[in-house]
């Protein structure tokens, strides 16, 4: 019955506008479709789903495009009732927001120590897969924490059959600072060297394929994940979302041209200050008033972490460093993109962002060299956590690294 299913589903597909694969594609799916349903049912399991190779199976055919896995759904439909609800239950295509994947991975508490700051963040192992695991890892923007959604990406790229590492920036969240620096300081090389550390973690690990590591970043994470990319070669694929490019003009956009000179007098009063000892001065990450003084002085962030971290994160503080204004203005990652190559880079914008401003991410992508992809998000900066935006941007994400880490010959 399930193989006759299969010809029933091929003649539905044929008749939906939606549908259209090209008949080469057809016949290929079909055959794997086929395959996959004789493993199933020499498996004992019938029209069940849940096996770990059958899981690979499912993946391997969704990689080739969504609508050529309907027809395999409905056959499995026919089998086991409620196989579709199921099957995006088990974030297999990233098509609902429930697709998240959290009951095909596990995940642990991990904490390293280097540099005398001990890091505390997740790993997450999937489930239908065995080690060593391809592993990317994961870390997000300015001032966020880990809890801030990084851990609904990570749950995704474990459905996938990777391994995750998600952790907090030194002096953020759950990790220590570095032994004489302050708490709540965004030093952006310092965040490139323990990115560094973090994929040496990982390759320390003997469930990790030290040879398959991938690096994602979101936001000034993003920026962290491109500089990474171009000088340490051990990152095999990455992906940037929502990214900072150019610090110097993103300041100019942030900070009201009436403020700047008011802001210089500050950066060189708070130096003066640090150097007699004294506590660095603060300053709020955001603020209701987009005309007080703010590091992300735009309504959208203020909505964004202010509701955030009520639901999800309360270890997110409103506040950093004068001095990591400072740094941000000096912070030009768009200079190493064109030396990612040939590392393949995939970089999610979303043009409408108006917090690090979209037309700028634009014309850094086409600064980058091959091998790359663009995918664009609808909305602003934040648009990409949630909904459809998330649906977007994981699933992009997800696709490039089993392309470039699960699907990459050895070698």
């Amino acid at each position: 019955m399930l193989y006759g299913a299969l010809d029933i589903a091929s003649r539905k597909t044929s008749e939906k506008d939606s549908h259209r694969p090209l008949l080469d594609e057809w016949a290929d799916v079909v055959t794997d479709a086929r395959n996959l349903v004789k493993d199933l049912c020499l498996a004992g399991r019938g029209g069940d789903i849940q096996g770990r190779k059958s899981d690979l199976q499912l993946l391997r055919l969704h990689s080739r495009g969504p609508e050529l896995v309907t027809p395999l759904l409905w056959c499995l439909d026919i089998g086991t009732a409620g196989a579709w609800d199921r099957a995006r239950g088990r974030g297999l295509w990233g098509c609902a927001r429930t697709a998240r994947g959290a009951d095909m991975s596990t995940r642990a508490d991990v904490e390293y120590t280097v540099e005398g700051a001990t890091i505390r963040g997740w790993f997450y192992t999937p489930d239908a897969s065995n080690p060593p695991y391809p592993t990317v890892v994961v870390q997000h923007g300015f001032s966020a924490v880990k809890e801030m959604h990084l851990d609904d990406y990570a749950e995704v790229f474990a459905a996938a059959g990777l391994a995750c590492v998600v952790y907090d920036h030194p002096g953020f969240g759950d990790s220590d600072p570095v032994p004489g620096t302050p708490r709540l300081e965004i030093d952006p090389w310092q965040q490139i060297r323990f990115v560094s550390h973090a994929i040496t973690y990982a390759q320390s690990r003997d469930d990790v394929n030290s040879g398959r590591i991938g690096l994602w970043g979101s936001s000034y994470g993003a920026a962290n994940a491109y500089v990474t990319a171009a000088i340490d070669r051990r990152v095999k694929a990455i992906v940037g979302q929502v990214p900072l490019v150019t610090g110097s003009l993103s300041f100019t956009q942030l900070i009201r041209i009436d403020q700047w000179a008011s802001t210089e007098e500050m950066f060189a009063a708070d130096r003066l200050a640090r150097l007699r000892g004294e506590p660095p001065a603060m300053v709020p990450v955001v603020d209701d008033d987009p005309m007080a003084p703010a590091a992300l002085p735009t309504l959208d962030s203020f909505e964004w972490f202010t509701a955030t971290a009520e639901k999800r994160a309360a270890g997110w503080r409103n506040e950093v460093t004068l001095r990591s204004l400072e740094y941000f203005r000096g912070y030009e990652p768009i200079d190493y993109i064109p030396k990612i190559s040939p590392t393949p880079l995939l970089m999610v914008v979303a043009p409408g962002d108006r917090l690090v401003d979209g037309g700028l991410s634009l014309r850094a992508y086409q600064a980058a060299l091959e091998p790359k992809k663009l995918v664009t998000v609808d909305g602003g900066h934040f648009d990409a956590y949630t909904g459809a935006g998330f649906e977007v941007s994981s699933g992009a994400a997800r696709d490039w690294f089993v392309e470039h880490l699960l699907d990459r010959p050895a070698g």
